[in-house]
């Protein structure tokens, strides 16, 4: 029996997890904003950093450089999912710039429209890479490049944005503060 690499996707995956507990987050702050109730700015920032520094720079960095470029070599028939999974990245940052803003001016129907724009994008999003995307990935990557790429995630999970301990903080504030 010979040896087997961990999958790939396997911590990408496990990051999925927590950006889906980040969307009740959204969701229940957007039921707050539709319901007229005033948000702490504190818990409003935290979102945003949440979005920024670890769903932008670190999650879809990672897919960017190490999942998007696998798909991409696997052909024309990928490679569409592969533009459709760039063009959800580029339209969550927008959705996210377009959030700051709206929070900056107190847009509250901006800010109810956007909420629910990024929850149901990010979840989608993730729907098509956890049961399509990555799926090719693991299938079409030999275990020496698995090992490589291994390292190569190991590696950049070491930058701030990516520290596992301080994103459970931000998420266990965020929560606390729903749970009042």
């Amino acid at each position: 029996m010979g040896f087997r690499v961990e999958a790939v996707t396997l911590g990408l995956q496990e990051e999925h997890v927590l950006i889906e507990r980040f969307t009740t987050v959204l969701e229940w702050t957007r039921t707050r904003v539709e319901s007229g109730v005033g948000l702490d700015e504190d818990f409003v920032s935290s979102q945003l950093s949440f979005l920024r520094d670890f769903v932008i720079s670190c999650h879809f960095a990672k897919e960017e450089l190490y999942v998007f470029p696998k798909l991409r070599a696997l052909g024309d028939d990928v490679k569409s999912l592969e533009l459709e999974l760039e063009e959800d990245h580029n339209a969550i940052r927008a959705l996210t710039d377009k959030l700051k803003v709206a929070w900056e001016t107190s847009d509250v129907s901006l800010i109810d429209a956007v909420l629910g724009d990024l929850v149901k994008r990010l979840l989608s999003h993730q729907e098509k890479e956890n049961s399509v995307a990555f799926a090719y990935v693991e299938m079409y990557t030999s275990d020496n490049e698995k090992s490589q790429l291994l390292n190569e995630l190991r590696l950049f999970d070491a930058k701030p944005e990516c520290n596992k301990a301080s994103l459970e903080r931000q998420l266990n504030y965020m929560f606390s503060v729903m749970e009042g």
